[in-house]
């Protein structure tokens, strides 16, 4: 057999080996993407909920967080994520894909750097 037919056949394998896994993770992408609850709110409409920090018991700051491709959540006792366990591991509710991407209301203590997110929802914004 000429080389330059194994070359073409490898290669064949490897794009049709990157095309399935492509396929693949765009499918867990999306399901975790459709498992969103998203809600369309103007700024006045977010219940606001005043929360003390944890540690220093100060009123936090309120705000919006963009988790950006999700918040990964291991016990921890388990193992830290691999390459492939990470898109299973996501919160519900934390990955937003969207090009105007859905957001998080969170809380910030700016003293100790402490942040809570609360992923019961994500938040679209509406201009008034």
């Amino acid at each position: 057999m000429d080389t330059t037919y194994l070359v073409i056949i490898i290669t064949a394998v490897v794009i049709l080996i990157t095309v399935i896994l492509a396929i693949v993770l765009l499918a867990a992408v999306r399901k975790v993407n459709k498992g969103n609850s998203v809600i369309k709110l103007k700024e006045s409409e977010v219940e606001w909920k005043e929360l003390k920090c944890p540690k220093c018991q100060k009123v936090m700051d309120t705000g919006l967080s963009l988790a950006g491709r999700g918040i990964i959540w291991r016990e921890k006792i388990e193992k830290k994520p691999g390459l492939f366990s990470n898109i299973g591991s996501v919160l519900e509710n934390t990955i937003s894909l969207n090009v105007l991407p859905a957001l998080n209301i969170s809380w910030r203590c700016s003293s100790c750097k402490l942040v809570i997110l609360d992923n019961s929802k994500m938040v679209k914004i509406k201009s008034s």
